[in-house]
């Protein structure tokens, strides 16, 4: 049920809320800076201390690059319907990305063709999550839409399944990803959103991210690369409690610092 059919024809309209993609092969993509993957492997994990002890030390930010468990209260819809096979064996953890304006940027032009920038580092991360992680992009999205993204993003296939707006329960107007239709273990699993309603059935699985637009500057998904490297690392058991552990370490309110 998860895996999508991709779209392979050359020209068509495609229904965007109340935008249009029109003519999806002369449809522009373009890299910010620092997105390809120009940081040697393992690089990051040199800054890890680093960037725990910044926690310590620098004042809480207003719009932080991130936020490791939000404060909200779990909760459960009724479903068991579960939209994942069965994981590999060679991965023990599942990172659930959001789409828009968490790895990528979508504009409309004048002409009517769309346009997506791609939000910095988004590639060196999604290649360095791929060697910990089972990754699972799940947006709101329409499935037309996204797919149209993700085949020009994902060309060398980082990304392990695709879940879209028919897989979200839409409830009091908002589109949920109830992480418990996974088919995956809650103990075992994180989610990544700049949106927190999208994910407040198990906000102690949550990592918010700030919005990207088009900050060319951006270090949000560099930044992250440490922390969740760190706990697949680690092999540990429950991923809530390390997340929780980390904030502690912290400022308290799981603001994260930059790098320095």
């Amino acid at each position: 049920m998860i895996l999508s059919s991709r779209s392979t024809s050359n020209k068509k309209k495609i229904n965007i809320g109340k935008r249009i993609v029109d003519e999806i092969s002369g449809a522009e993509i373009e890299f910010a800076a620092n997105s390809s993957n120009d940081l040697p492997i393992g690089s990051e994990m040199t800054s890890f201390a680093r960037f725990i002890e910044s926690l310590n030390h620098q004042k809480e930010q207003e719009d932080p690059a991130f936020v490791l468990q939000p404060s909200m209260d779990d909760k459960t819809l009724p479903g068991n319907c579960h939209y994942l096979p069965p994981i590999r064996s060679d991965r023990k953890y599942t990172l659930v990305l959001d789409l828009d304006e968490t790895l990528i940027h979508y504009m409309q032009r004048f002409n009517g063709k769309g346009k997506f920038h791609v939000r910095p580092y988004a590639s060196y991360f999604l290649e360095r999550m791929s060697a910990y992680y089972e990754v699972v992009i799940f947006t709101a999205a329409l499935q037309e839409y996204a797919d149209w993204i993700l085949d020009q993003l994902d060309k060398k296939n980082w990304i392990t399944h695709r879940l879209y707006r028919d897989h979200t329960l839409y409830y009091n107007n908002i589109y949920h990803k109830d992480l418990a239709a996974l088919g995956r273990p809650l103990t075992h699993t994180i989610i990544v959103d700049n949106n927190m309603e999208n994910f407040r059935l198990q906000p102690n699985n949550g990592i918010y991210i700030r919005s990207w637009y088009d900050d060319k500057s951006d270090e949000a998904l560099l930044k992250l690369c440490p922390v969740l490297v760190d706990i697949a690392e680690r092999e540990v058991s429950d991923v809530r409690v390390a997340l929780r552990q980390l904030k502690a370490k912290g400022t308290g309110q799981g603001r994260a610092s930059p790098l320095r």
